[in-house]
């Protein structure tokens, strides 16, 4: 970073210290970089690093042939010794042998291990594969229990061994151990197979004394000189992503905005090709509109809202767990109960309850890093007067904070500590009201008008003022659905309270899409009946689409469950009325609707459904009693994700007509051999460019896998299943994230300055909050009033695809009824 900081000059004290921070990210990096390699290696999990990883995705394939090569020669009875090792060997396929094989090579090959003892571990490797086999065919059923269960418990092998052998015997599955002799011989061919397929070990002897020698495998020359380097390379690509305290560098070109002083130039979209960012730098009048809005959206100055963090280092130290934070300590295990030797019934009962408590504590594992590490970059940040996000874009166009944990895109508790630097007096009721209706929605009262939000505030507003004044005292706030966030209005709807008109308010207000990708589908085709649904046309009360759809599911359970009602009854048909009357009896909400609604514009399947009625079950029956257990649980799930996929069908037309339509023309793009690519209203072009790999995955049956891999390159043949998919969420992405880049261009130039973004979540300070929502609906009507988005898509696929087939690409669904004029005045468009 040195040359980078000569190149700019004598700096200011605020970007002294801004180089210090990405000096610490850049060494941080290296340093976690080597611990991790460093680690890896110490415990023989090389091929889990990086560049092991790499190694082993290379090897596999040329190790199988090899071994293929050698059992047919071995099997084909020309003259020669057969092998000691091929009765064992045959076994299994090459593909398993090979990755086995190579993932112990690779995880010893920085450790100069002994030869004897590593063609050993091998060999054991291999037995476990031809044992656990054998498990799998005689006790199908229990040999998925138990490997469901350490997998999801454990990623120690040593410790599934144990478990796996133990399950075999109980079941007196007999196995009858490899000899010991025998394994040498199956690890030593293993070996030699490997070195004569990639040649990136070797085996060396060394004279210890004069009676004794020493015979080891090590890397090669050139592959630890490869590994040097990979490791030096990667140390320099990961550094920690921290928040800024000086703005971000702009963005003017694809590359290069963002932190100032780090020797790795970020692109402004992720993962993107090289060729793909070229083209983007030739079109800069293009892409202004876009570069304006990403640099508007990283100059937003931000803060720690300090009664937040006060507020959650107490119970972070208590221990407490509210909303998604975890407690702080692992849950303690039951207690044993004194005669778990003797009674078989309590001991199980007491390993049914361990596990349960266990099965938590790992899960909770990765988030209590996290809030450490949040809270830990909270307080370091406490006493900057502004720090910054630098932003990035994904291919269809999305916004992301390139900084994670601490972010104003990240979980609730995290995005509760953070405020505007910059606020505005609150000065009228309209202001007020906004932030009212913000700690409405916080808390979960989101469904009913504005005027019942603001009165549920002042109905409940001691409640909030005690929160405020204690969180601890009364936690009745722990109860919302964004509780940290709820925490955080309160503590400013306190502040209002005690200071009146004139309040400097810094929170974001923040206003949510209904079911935006609907919206946005519905606008595009002027769906007048999908559009009534997600609010584009004013209504005096909120219509909720997943409470409709629920509705209809309703209606015909009810049908269904009067078995009498249907004509010629069959045993087919009272066992439907059964499971209606059972489903109405449990309770067909809103909560079992959402995610298939949800989802359907971005890709939702009526697999994707079931998977989803299958979820929402299990945690329902968590909470009361469910009419069905076993196989029969999941008989009641798919009938009624067949009802609920044909409903949102009813309900949801013209979305469907939509998306068949783009999956259309995303196959007939893909056939013509060339990526579908569009350009959003403000310039973005989008290229969806999903290749065919020709890869395979191989598996084993302690759960290693492997996909064999082939390189892709630009021209190679495209995937026509993951186009055809794709295209439906990507399009609807691009165009929901073209609308955010306009609101905000429309909006700061109406003199809103401060903005937190999630995709369809805007929120602004309370002042600017009138302003900020009329920005939002006028940006989103003039898009689409400017743009026929779905005419333009057609256009961009007639121009890849040959003439002679322009005749059979289809014109886009036959446009509704819908008025985008109302849309300005709907006023839970966004709410």
């Amino acid at each position: 970073m040195t040359a980078v900081l000569k190149a700019h000059g004598e700096l200011s004290p605020a970007m002294e210290k801004q180089y210090a921070i990405e000096q610490e990210m850049f060494d941080g990096g290296i340093a976690d970089y080597r611990k991790t390699v460093t680690e890896a290696k110490e415990k023989g999990r090389e091929a889990e690093t990086q560049y092991g990883n790499f190694l082993l995705r290379q090897v596999v394939e040329p190790v199988a042939e090899a071994v293929e090569e050698f059992l047919a020669k071995a099997k084909s009875g020309r003259p020669g010794r057969r092998h000691a090792a091929l009765p064992f060997l045959v076994a299994l396929d090459a593909d398993r042998i090979a990755l086995l094989a190579a993932r112990e090579i690779i995880n010893s090959m920085s450790r100069e291990v002994p030869y004897a003892s590593l063609a050993t571990a091998i060999a054991g490797n291999l037995e476990d594969e031809v044992r656990f086999g054998l498990f799998s065919d005689e006790a199908p059923g229990m040999f998925v229990r138990v490997s469901r269960d350490l997998n999801q418990r454990t990623s120690n092998r040593q410790w599934k061994r144990t478990v796996l052998r133990s399950s075999m015997r109980k079941l007196e599955i007999e196995w009858e151990d490899w000899p010991q002799d025998q394994k040498f011989h199956v690890g030593s061919k293993c070996i030699d197979l490997f070195i004569q397929a990639t040649g990136l070990v070797e085996v060396r002897t060394y004279t210890v004394s004069k009676t004794k020698s020493k015979t080891i495998v090590r890397a090669t020359e050139e592959t630890a000189k490869m590994i040097e380097g990979a490791i030096s390379r990667g140390e320099c690509l990961f550094p920690r992503l921290l928040p800024m305290v000086v703005p971000p560098k702009p963005w003017t070109r694809p590359r290069g905005g963002g932190y100032h002083f780090l020797p790795k130039r970020y692109p402004l979209i992720k993962n993107a090709p090289a060729a793909y960012l070229e083209e983007l730098g030739n079109m800069p009048d293009q892409m202004a509109q876009v570069y304006e809005a990403v640099n508007i959206v990283q100059d937003v100055a931000w803060k720690i809202n300090q009664p937040v963090l006060d507020a959650l280092l107490e119970v972070w130290d208590r221990g407490l767990a509210i909303g998604k934070l975890p407690r702080r300590e692992n849950e303690e295990l039951p207690a044993r109960p004194v005669d778990i030797e003797t009674n078989e019934e309590a001991r199980k009962e007491w390993r049914r309850e361990a596990s349960k408590v266990h099965d938590a504590n790992a899960r909770s594992c990765s988030t209590r890093v996290q809030v450490a590490q949040t809270l830990s970059l909270a307080k370091r940040y406490s006493e900057e007067e502004a720090i910054y996000f630098p932003w990035q874009l994904d291919f269809r166009g999305r916004a992301y904070t390139m900084p994670s944990f601490l972010s104003p895109q990240a979980s609730d508790f995290a995005k509760a500590l953070l405020c505007f630097a910059e606020g505005k007096p609150i000065e009228d009721e309209r202001a007020l009201g906004w932030l009212m209706i913000h700690g409405a929605n916080c808390w979960g009262e989101d469904k009913v008008s504005l005027d019942e939000r603001i009165r549920w505030v002042e109905e409940n507003e001691q409640r909030i003022l005690c929160a405020a004044t204690d969180p601890l005292a009364d936690r009745w706030w722990t109860e919302a659905d964004d509780p940290f966030s709820f925490l955080a209005f309160c503590f400013e709807y306190a502040a209002f309270q005690a200071e009146g008109w004139g309040y400097v308010s810094h929170l974001p207000v923040a206003m949510d899409g209904s079911c935006n990708g609907l919206q946005h589908f519905s606008a595009m085709l002027r769906d007048e009946v999908g559009g009534a649904e997600v609010n584009l046309v004013p209504s005096e009360e909120p219509h909720d689409i997943y409470q409709k759809v629920a509705d209809v599911v309703v209606g015909k359970l009810r049908w269904m469950a009067d078995a009498r009602a249907i004509y010629g009854v069959s045993h087919e048909d009272l066992e439907r009325a059964e499971l209606a009357r059972q489903w109405l009896s449990f309770g067909v909400d809103r909560q079992i609707t959402k995610r298939p609604v949800m989802v359907l514009p971005y890709g939702g399947t009526h697999r994707s459904c079931r998977t989803y009625v299958a979820d929402i079950l299990e945690e329902k029956a968590k909470e009361k009693p469910c009419p069905w257990d076993g196989d029969h649980r999941w008989e009641a799930t798919v009938f009624l994700s067949t009802l609920v996929w044909e409903s949102i069908g009813e309900v949801v037309i013209g979305a469907r007509s939509a998306m068949g339509w783009l999956r259309k023309l995303a196959a007939m793009s893909t056939k013509a051999g060339l990526p579908i690519t569009w350009t959003t209203p403000d310039g973005l072009p989008v290229r969806q460019s999903y290749r065919e790999t020709r890869s395979r995955r191989i598996e084993t049956k302690l759960g290693d896998r492997v996909i064999k891999p082939s390189i892709s390159y630009e021209g190679e043949k495209l995937n026509p299943h993951r186009q055809r998919d794709g295209i439906s969420p990507n399009f609807v992405h691009s165009m929901d994230a073209a609308a955010m880049r306009l609101y905000v261009t429309l909006a700061y130039g109406n003199g809103v300055e401060s903005f937190a973004l999630i995709h369809d979540s805007f929120g602004v300070l309370a002042a600017d909050a009138e302003v900020s929502a009329a920005c939002l609906r006028h940006a989103f009507v003039d898009m689409y009033k400017d743009n026929d988005v779905l005419a333009q898509f057609r256009q961009a696929v007639l121009e890849v695809i040959p003439e002679d087939k322009h005749g059979e690409v289809p014109v886009p669904p036959t446009a509704g009824s819908l008025d985008l004029e109302e849309v300005r005045h709907s006023p839970y468009f966004f709410a």
